[in-house]
């Protein structure tokens, strides 16, 4: 984004995330332009947790998400428990 470091007090996203190829790059520039004790707000399409201890994604489940990507033209979601996993630095 063509914003200074720490520039917003609040960053907030709605439905972009997941328009993003690298999640975490996107995630890591939101937090650049956000002030110090700001708050990041952001609402995004996931899918369920999918990694040990969770069963892998289904046939079924991986063939709902492929119909999702083309109709939406996604590159892929990832789970709540993966954003929280990006690194933010």
């Amino acid at each position: 984004m063509p914003f200074p470091d720490q520039s917003f007090d609040l960053v907030w996203s709605l439905e972009s995330g997941e328009h993003m190829p690298d999640k975490t790059k996107f995630l890591q520039e939101c937090y650049r332009v956000l002030k110090p004790g700001g708050l990041f707000l952001m609402a995004t399409w996931c899918h369920r947790p999918a990694q040990p201890p969770h069963s892998p994604l289904s046939q079924d489940e991986q063939k709902h998400l492929a119909e999702i990507y083309r109709v939406y033209c996604l590159p892929h979601v990832i789970s709540l428990p993966e954003y929280e996993r990006s690194p933010t630095n």
